[in-house]
């Protein structure tokens, strides 16, 4: 529900039950969003916000309620902004009070100095109870810090999702008015976002979610319609655009040239992409010249660069550029013979003696089987010397997008999610499994368990059908293994076709090893497949309080081992 008039000085009920309890700051584009949501138990105050806001949200909930029916607090993120509220309000409210987060946010908000107990989502099956009204925790790692998490509830669809979806505003707006929201959230997302899959992995949780409304922590509310559209919009974002960036002052550097060079492709080829700006400027200096294609290279700060050609639809690969790019000179366009002919060359980098520089070069290659006129190479200086600092913005932000493609690809598809299976990677099953041990160590009758799972006779599958079809299986695999386990549970590739299933809560391990088991079997691929079944084996082993990582895989690895023995398609349990 919208109501209307909005008042910024009291509380809004967004949905029964669920108010916005912020504090306006004027003038200030970069709102802190603080929501209280109320249970037959208690209420949960979701980012309470910073000390300059508490006074204003402290009334608003006394507008709303008793300050005493507010019993937890869920800390989605740990910034002053967010969260510096913390001290004042355990001093304020009577409490009893609980400060509800991942164990990330709970190591640096202690030192905040509020003496709250602490309350970690991910030893409570990533839910909340608050007496017949259900909070649902959904991790969205890396998005955008590494234990960033998002709250569902689920009596009215509201999804608190931190600071995805945020937006910077101008004045007072608490619900999106449109899909011109987008244009609001999308900076933000390209500034605070580390990439584009990192996004994907949080929106393809919330998908399976029946989601009426957003409401972020930065921001707009987002409501009905513009729930999934924001879902398509944000999924098709290049994010981590400011990664390289030192400063402030550069970030929103960076912004004004992505600016100009989205009004650049406009007015001249009605695009955005450095291919649509590329064909532009062949389109014109073809008028002038006997032009046979136009590229740029771009230094990437390696010996390497970037190297924009027609081939790649100038995407960008990298390469070595040709060693007449790298003579310093101090004119904005020369002519050069290169070894595939003549071509003008327009210095990018905007500084004359850095050779193939930050922004590199272009390249005009003129045809050789006509002549050039004098009028022709002087209309065609002139314009390229009139669209440099234009092409230069252009080919940098191409450069940029292009390099921290090339770095995603490398990192963070193999420190989060294996790209083949989209189960976890064996990197992040070393970076997380610790602190699941300890929190099994902690919890009381809630079992642990290792699941190791290896594919029968996959060797067969590669050497019959070749590695593409078993690719094939192995992604085939990843997708049940992802249907049949929860989303407390974490599921890893360790390799090959080598799986690892950890498991914990009050579900038997061997159910959950038989509906593996059972689910592979079922698995039918078509085309070279078509016909082939496949089966797995399964080791079991549950955590004991002595156990290390090495201690729980090696016990798994040896039932694994039995269950082969024995015939294969078999569970084995230790």
């Amino acid at each position: 529900m919208t109501p209307a008039p909005l008042d910024p000085h009291a509380p809004v009920e967004i949905a029964a039950g669920v108010w916005w309890v912020g504090c306006h700051l004027e003038g200030e584009a970069f709102q802190a969003h603080a929501y209280l949501v109320d249970g037959p138990q208690g209420a949960a105050l979701i980012d309470p916000g910073s000390v300059l806001t508490w006074p204003v949200t402290r009334a608003k909930i006394a507008a709303v309620m008793p300050l005493s029916r507010v019993r937890w607090v869920v800390a989605q993120h740990q910034d002053p902004d967010v969260v510096g509220a913390v001290r004042d309000l355990a001093q304020d409210l009577p409490g009893p009070l609980t400060l509800v987060s991942h164990w990330r946010v709970h190591t640096i908000v202690k030192s905040y100095g509020a003496g709250l107990p602490e309350w970690r989502i991910e030893e409570h099956d990533w839910q909340l109870d608050l007496g017949g009204r259900m909070l649902r925790f959904v991790f969205t790692p890396y998005a955008h810090f590494p234990g960033a998490f998002t709250t569902f509830d689920e009596a009215t669809g509201t999804l608190f999702t931190s600071d995805i979806f945020g937006a910077f505003t101008e004045g007072f707006q608490l619900y999106a008015q449109g899909e011109d929201y987008f244009d609001q959230a999308q900076p933000f997302h390209e500034h605070y976002m580390p990439s584009r899959e990192v996004l994907l992995h949080a929106i393809e949780q919330f998908r399976k979610l029946p989601v009426a409304r957003i409401a972020p922590q930065h921001g707009s509310i987002i409501e009905g319609p513009l729930v999934p559209y924001m879902y398509q919009r944000l999924s098709g974002l290049d994010c981590g655009l400011y990664l390289m960036t030192k400063t402030g002052r550069e970030i929103m550097r960076l912004a004004t040239l992505n600016r100009e060079v989205r009004d650049l492709t406009q007015a001249v080829a009605s695009a955005r992409s450095l291919h649509d700006v590329i064909v532009a400027v062949e389109d014109t200096l073809a008028e002038m010249l006997p032009v046979e294609q136009v590229e740029a290279f771009a230094h990437t700060g390696e010996e390497t660069c970037l190297h924009f050609e027609p081939l790649s639809q100038h995407r960008g690969r990298t390469a070595v550029a040709p060693a007449e790019l790298h003579l310093p000179t101090t004119e904005a366009v020369r002519r050069v013979t290169l070894a595939s002919g003549e071509a003008l060359v327009l210095d990018l980098s905007l500084e004359p003696d850095k050779p193939v520089g930050p922004c590199g070069r272009l390249v005009v290659r003129l045809r050789p089987d006509e002549p050039c006129t004098a009028r022709g190479l002087e209309d065609a200086t002139a314009f390229l010397i009139q669209a440099q600092r234009a092409l230069s913005i252009a080919v940098e932000r191409a450069a940029e997008h292009r390099s921290l493609d090339l770095q995603r690809m490398h990192w963070l598809e193999r420190s989060i999610q294996d790209p083949l299976t989209g189960l976890y990677s064996r990197l992040y099953m070393h970076l997380e499994v610790d602190r699941l041990l300890e929190s099994a160590r902690r919890k009381q009758g809630s079992p642990l368990a290792l699941l190791m799972l290896d594919l029968d006779h996959f060797k067969r599958v590669n050497d019959t059908f070749g590695h593409v079809e078993g690719d094939r299986v192995l992604a085939a695999v990843g997708q049940v293994i992802q249907a049949a386990v929860r989303q407390t549970d974490m599921a890893v590739r360790l390799g090959g076709e080598e799986f690892a299933v950890f498991t914990s809560g009050n579900r038997d391990a061997i159910t959950t090893a038989q509906r593996l088991q059972q689910a592979i079997r079922d698995i039918r691929l078509d085309a070279a497949l078509e016909g082939e079944q496949f089966t797995v084996s399964i080791g079991v082993a549950h955590f004991r309080d002595d156990d290390t990582l090495e201690s729980l895989i090696e016990r798994a690895d040896k039932r694994l081992y039995q269950a082969k023995k024995s015939g294969r398609d078999r569970i084995a349990l230790g």
